[in-house]
């Protein structure tokens, strides 16, 4: 997930200085505002973990996944609005930031399911990690 954010960041940085959209007048932070920086990370780090929980968290009683993922949106909707509200960005450039972290999530998931974790799978049968209990994500 960490270095998902890290490329998420660098995928924002390069859209910003690509796009070159100003920030709302009267904002007086330096830098372009398209796409918000905060909307990304904060819809990278709600889809993110919400794939990561129905695929990954076992709880006998599915309230609680609905209700931390819920949380979890509430919170990245909030940040969001808030981008607005303090008007260090428009509402498209909100919105811009959200799809392209949602996006890449999406992404990032994916990539992960397919290239990491049948690498994880074969490094818990190593004589070492079995020794040091090493566990994986797969472990129930």
């Amino acid at each position: 997930m960490f270095l998902g954010q890290l490329v998420n960041e660098a995928l924002n940085f390069a859209l910003k200085t690509t796009i070159k959209e100003p920030r709302p007048l009267g904002c007086g932070h330096p830098g372009y505002g398209m796409p918000s920086s905060h909307s990304q990370f904060m819809a990278y780090l709600a889809v993110y973990c919400v794939l990561w929980s129905y695929r990954r968290v076992k709880l006998d009683d599915y309230l609680w996944k609905i209700l931390g993922n819920a949380g979890l949106c509430a919170l990245a909707a909030l940040v969001m609005y808030s981008r607005v509200a303090l008007r260090y960005h428009t509402v498209n450039q909100v919105l811009v930031g959200a799809f392209v972290g949602s996006i890449f999530a999406i992404f990032w998931t994916a990539l992960t399911a397919i290239y990491v974790d049948p690498e994880i799978s074969k490094i818990e049968k190593w004589k070492i990690t079995r020794m040091l209990y090493f566990r994986g994500h797969d472990h129930r």
